[in-house]
């Protein structure tokens, strides 16, 4: 995937989620508000004074809100002062708002302080830092922080107020102004009902004191008479107001009940269960209902409609409604009392929709709007809805506005969604097409190539002037440096991609820069330039990783000291940073003395095709591309990579990598893979299956040299033929052939020796040189893999490693060290040697059965008893330290774990062959 459009996906997707995540931010501040509202009009169910109920509510506020103070004043309207009835927090008689239970009784007059602005002003005072405003200087000595007011209104009575302060200034959000502004109505309402209660008890004491007068004096019974009236008065009123406060509480139940169902849509199809249960929670208000609908904007004066009414039930339909428009834009409720006597906005067509969609006449119309659409109830009675009643729609109609949103948001995440799949897979196609490209460029350039470096080393092993040699050599060097760009392009590719794969394998760090600096040090010795190393004497000798990409980077890095120095020295520096018992950091530097690299040109050097100045182009060479490479190799490898330069005064590269240090101390160590040079020996019969007419006289030339007999093959069907007209000891194949690959022919090669018990060594010889290559040639069934151009050294070790032969051609002879490890094994066994011989004497009874049940699982094609038997084979042959079995039998564990049987077979022949070799290692060390 390419990086611009992956960072666009991450950056789409995190903004759906971030509004996403809003919006069920705004649903649990919702539910929250229920929750504080439903409390406070629950401690009025039963009666109890009124100094407990307002400590109550007090106690709630401070409960669930940032309020680290809060007081609640009720207004005394005969003297016009504000009284404190209930307060928490600490005291501060000048800011008059930090108040404790003991200042209970403390009195304000309206316009006095802040809570007396708020109940002059009937409207909310907040302030976010109390040290910044000019109109309460007063505040500005006071321990306050931030605070809000809210006057506590009934109808158009003023009640009191409440205080909440914090210590902090910006203590308080606007999510507590709004909070407070929503429960500000049922707080006073629930004080208004307190007092009346209060009242009640207070002229139940004085009747009770009137009934014992009138029992004494009789004169006294119309006075008692007028007392009675004045009770059962108050009696009414009360009962009047505990029906008010239970269907406060009904209200609130509604109000939860239309919650839950907004907080469970997540598909535009689940507004029709919303519109349904609105309906039927609002006729539990005792509402004169017709009909509901919910009117979501679409494009344009577009609206979508969901409705719900006593005629027709659910109907969903398209509208461009002016009076849906107009209440729309308007941002405020529409009461339609009496459509026939005033119709207000509604135009004649608005009237023959609403009557077509309803199913009947509708006399009475509340619409109310919310940020993308309105909800609108029906009646078929005149003057259906009272004050009240609307706001407690428009209470509702948020929160349907909250769900809708929070369903616009899922909308738009899941079309975001589709939009970023398809954009992946854009970016998928684009990428395999790269890869595709690549793959071909790599095959095609490789092919000639191989030809070219092939037969210059044929004619350099001829007799030849020294013009001739010298000429030649030109060519090889120039025929390698081509193939190093090439193999450069291919890697930046397969990083990019993702296709690129570290190895972890053990090896010597001091050997791998020794080594490298031997290679480098020819070119540094031809300009006159001194390349020494410098390796901390604390730097472990044996770590793990990967070694060739560490030598690439090494190698780029000593090859770009060479390339931009002109005099003085390089110098490699190996330093110890820190270690603990499995790992270790180390800092690698290559320091030169050439012309350095500006400071402004630091930052895009490690960019691929970049060059700290164009013109080195011309006067060194290169494609700017070892620098990119080996920073995002060492990326890679989880360390960092930085350069300290000058101008004209030299530059150092620095690596901070941590490796892991090797569990086992054992490596085998590269020098001993060399080559020998050819004896006389037996003659091989070999079948060459190869379409190029250069490969096919570079391969051949090469092999007879070596004595042997080459037939060879056009494509896979020659193949194919010539096997059937003649035995080979191995086969050297091509992938890429016309009338039948290389792939399927040893597919088909292998099928038939299943037939046959029999096992042909198949040796892939191919261009493809990208990750995934590899595999599929040993997926197939062919047993190894040589890359074009040809090397005779790596050819004859992969042709004869898998024929059993050195290089002279004969079978191995082994003592057991290449099968198995015995000094590892004796160090696990304490040393002990008659341990080391009954483990080999029952290993050698059990493993024929362990093999045959694995070859079993392979017959019947039983998974899950491949993996297990697998398995089991593997512990056994970890206690010999034995490399090879125990990597041929992972790969049938891995057959067997996925279920993927397509070169099984071949698997469990190498399995036979290896289990064999450690057999006659372990007779022989015994």
């Amino acid at each position: 995937m390419q990086p611009d459009i992956a960072k666009a996906i991450a950056s789409r997707g995190e903004l759906c989620a971030e509004e996403l995540s809003n919006t069920f931010s705004q649903f649990e501040s919702r539910v929250h508000e229920l929750s504080i509202i439903r409390r406070i009009i629950e401690t009025l169910k039963h009666p109890q004074s009124a100094h407990r109920v307002f400590q109550h509510i007090v106690d709630i506020i401070i409960k669930e809100t940032n309020a680290e103070n809060c007081s609640l004043m009720l207004l005394n309207r005969a003297s016009g002062e504000l009284t404190v009835k209930a307060a928490r927090g600490q005291t501060d008689s000048v800011g008059n708002v930090y108040l404790s239970r003991e200042n209970t009784g403390q009195t304000f007059r309206l316009g006095e302080g802040v809570a007396g602005c708020a109940a002059q002003e009937e409207r909310i005072i907040f302030i976010l830092n109390t040290k910044e405003d000019t109109r309460f200087v007063q505040l500005q000595n006071a321990s306050i922080g931030s605070l809000i007011c809210v006057p506590l209104i009934v109808d158009t009575t003023l009640v009191g107020v409440i205080n909440m302060s914090h210590p902090r200034p910006n203590g308080f959000s606007s999510d507590d102004e709004r909070l407070m502004h929503f429960i500000g109505d049922q707080v006073a309402i629930a004080l208004h009902s307190v007092q009346l209660f209060n009242d009640t008890q207070q002229i139940n004491h004085a009747l009770e004191k009137q009934v014992e007068k009138a029992a004494q004096n009789l004169e006294n019974a119309p006075a008692f008479q007028q007392e009675v009236v004045k009770r059962k008065q108050t009696e009414s009123l009360l009962q009047a107001r505990e029906l008010e406060l239970k269907l406060q509480l009904r209200q609130q139940e509604i109000l939860l009940n239309i919650n839950r169902a907004v907080h469970s849509m997540v598909h535009p199809a689940d507004l029709e269960h919303i519109v349904r249960t609105c309906f039927e929670q609002l006729l539990k208000l005792g509402l004169n209902l017709q009909g509901i609908s919910i009117q979501r904007k679409m494009d344009g004066s577009r609206f979508e409609c969901y409705a719900w009414n006593r005629v027709q039930e659910f109907k969903k339909w398209t509208t461009n409604s002016h009076a849906v428009t107009q209440t729309w834009r308007q941002n405020r409720t529409e009461y339609q009392p009496n459509i026939d006597a005033d119709p207000g906005d509604l135009t004649e067509q608005d009237l023959k929709e609403i009557a077509r969609h309803h199913g009947a006449i509708v006399h009475s119309l509340l619409d109310v709007p919310y940020a993308s659409g309105t909800l609108t109830l029906f009646s078929p009675i005149p003057d259906a809805f009272n004050a009240s009643q609307i706001h407690f729609v428009e209470q509702a109609t948020s929160l349907i506005a909250l769900g809708i949103t929070r369903l616009e948001n899922l909308e738009r995440l899941e079309h975001r969604n589709r939009e970023l799949i398809r954009a992946k897979e854009i970016a998928h196609e684009a990428s395999q097409i790269k890869s595709d490209f690549l793959a071909s460029m790599s095959h095609e350039i490789r092919t000639p190539l191989n030809g070219i470096t092939g037969m210059t080393d044929l004619l350099l092993e001829s007799d030849l002037t020294s013009q001739q040699r010298e000429d030649l050599e030109t060519v090889k060097e120039s025929a390698e440096t081509l193939m190093q760009i090439i193999n450069n392009i291919l890697d930046l590719s397969k990083i990019e991609v993702g296709k690129l794969s570290l190895e972890s394998i053990p090896f010597h760090i001091r050997d791998l820069v020794q080594d490298t600096i031997k290679i480098l040090g020819i070119c540094a010795h031809q300009k006159h330039l001194n390349l020494i190393s410098q390796i901390d004497p604390k730097v472990s000798h044996c770590l793990q990783g990967d070694p060739f990409r560490l030598r690439q980077i090494l190698t780029n890095l000593i090859g770009n000291a060479i390339k931009f120095t002109n005099e003085g020295e390089i110098i490699v520096r190996i330093a110890h940073l820190s270690a603990s018992d499995h790992q270790e950091q180390l800092q690698i530097s290559v320091s030169d003395t050439g012309i350095g690299i500006p400071e402004e040109k630091q930052q895009i050097i490690f960019e691929a095709f970049a060059q700290a100045d164009s013109t080195t182009t011309r006067h060194h060479g290169g494609t700017g591309l070892g620098l990119a490479i080996s920073a995002q190799l060492v990326d890679l490898m989880g360390g960092t990579i930085w350069i300290e330069s000058l101008e004209n005064s030299g530059s150092t590269f620095h690596i901070s990598l941590t490796l892991d240090k090797p569990e086992e101390n054992r490596i085998e160590s590269t020098n001993e893979q060399a080559a020998t040079p050819p004896q006389q020996a037996s003659k091989l019969h070999l079948l060459l299956a190869e379409d190029n007419p250069v490969n096919q006289h570079l391969a051949a030339r090469l092999l007879e040299k070596e004595g042997h007999t080459v037939i060879i093959a056009e494509n896979g069907q020659q193949a194919l033929d010539a096997l059937e007209q003649s035995d080979f000891d191995a086969i050297l194949m091509d992938v890429q052939m016309p009338v039948l690959d290389g792939l399927e022919a040893t597919r088909i090669i292998r099928n038939t020796e299943q037939q046959t018990r029999t096992h042909i060594p198949i040796i892939a010889i191919t261009a493809h040189a990208l990750k995934g290559d590899r595999e599929r040639c040993l997926e197939a069934g062919m047993d190894d893999y040589v890359t074009k151009p040809i090397k005779s050294t790596i050819l004859f070790e992969t042709l004869y490693g898998q024929l059993g032969m050195d290089r002279d051609h004969r079978p191995k002879q082994t003592d057991g060290s290449d099968a198995f490890d015995r000094k590892a094994i004796l160090e696990n066994l304490g040393g002990d040697e008659d341990l080391l011989l009954e483990i080999v004497d029952v290993f050698l009874i059990d493993c024929p059965v362990m093999v045959s049940r694995i070859e079993q699982a392979l017959s019947a094609r039983d998974a899950q008893a491949l993996e297990r038997s697998a398995h089991t084979l593997k512990g056994a042959l970890n206690n010999f330290c034995a490399d090879a079995p125990v990597q041929a039998v992972l790969h049938l564990e891995s057959i067997g774990r996925e279920a993927a049987w397509d070169g099984a077979e071949a698997a469990f022949d190498t399995l036979q062959k290896e289990i064999e070799h450690l057999k006659q290692a372990l007779d022989s060390s015994s």
